[in-house]
């Protein structure tokens, strides 16, 4: 909701400067610092109450502690039986369109949440950046196989999900 604000009010700014009218945005920048402010200070409570898995999974290079605790907040009092059920609460499985012999596009499901996954997504990404083990399996994927950079973004947080899996919640 920031961004969409923060870039409703530059697009505001520029068409008013194009057409030639003075505008007083005051209140809505006051309302966007106040947005920035609040959401610095929820990330601050989110990270000063990370659980102890959190903190663990945040000594991964590549994992913040915030990253970390929104994940781990999020399964809070679930049971996932198989990788698989986790990878699809997040909504990072794969749904397949085939028919007979036609098989169609493959794409992610996104039936989970929509901001744990763009939480995942930015994990896929400083996990590439970040840690050599992640980094060699996108590279991989994108070098050998030619999948896009999306696909081996959320294909690097899948990787990321099945190790959670099997290192924090697997008894």
């Amino acid at each position: 909701m920031k961004q969409q604000l923060g870039r409703t009010y530059q697009d505001t700014l520029q068409s008013a400067q194009s057409i030639g009218i003075s505008l007083n945005l005051d209140e809505i920048e006051k309302c966007l610092d106040q947005i920035k402010q609040t959401l610095k200070a929820l990330r601050v409570i989110i990270e000063n109450n990370a659980s102890e898995t959190a903190r663990k999974l945040s000594e991964i290079k590549g994992v913040s502690k915030f990253q970390a605790s929104v994940l781990c907040n999020a399964i809070e009092g679930k049971k996932f039986n198989t990788r698989d059920q986790l990878i699809a609460f997040f909504g990072l499985d794969v749904r397949v369109k085939s028919s007979g012999t036609w098989k169609g596009r493959e794409k992610i499901s996104k039936r989970g949440n929509s901001f744990y996954r763009m939480i995942l997504f930015q994990l896929g990404w400083s996990l590439w950046r970040n840690n050599d083990e992640f980094k060699q399996y996108f590279e991989r994927l994108k070098n050998q196989k030619g999948h896009h950079y999306y696909t081996c973004l959320i294909a690097t947080a899948r990787k990321f999900l099945r190790f959670f899996f099997a290192h924090y919640l697997k008894q």
